[in-house]
């Protein structure tokens, strides 16, 4: 079961810790945690997957549905540091090319303020 952590960094910025394993049984916890961000309102979110061990087919479908449900709410989402463990099942799946995945926070950040200046 993965601990999800969800800090305001500012008003314009949430970002949200995924550590341990994100599975079928983190998917009611994840949807509270996603409307929890929706509800802030940020024109930014930067979920750190730098402590998520692994993450089965149910944790990619949180993944994807997280990233769809706050753009769609109009945050701009990139998923920062997975782990190797967690790169390869993103990369073996195909879930990479649907995600925008940076190798640390700050690249993260660098790339949600160039979504910002472009949008």
């Amino acid at each position: 079961m993965a601990e999800i952590e969800r800090l305001m960094v500012d008003e314009d910025l949430v970002l949200v810790v995924i550590a341990g394993e994100l599975d079928l049984a983190d998917e009611p916890r994840a949807d509270l945690a996603i409307d929890f961000v929706i509800a802030l309102g940020p024109s930014s979110v930067l979920v750190d997957l730098s402590r998520c061990d692994f993450v089965d087919a149910t944790g990619l479908r949180i993944l994807l549905g997280a990233q769809r449900r706050m753009r769609h709410a109009g945050s701009r989402v990139v998923f920062a540091a997975p782990t190797a463990n967690v790169r390869r099942i993103l990369e073996l799946t195909g879930v990479r090319e649907h995600l925008t995945l940076a190798e640390d926070r700050d690249q993260a950040l660098a790339e949600l303020a160039t979504e910002s200046e472009s949008g």
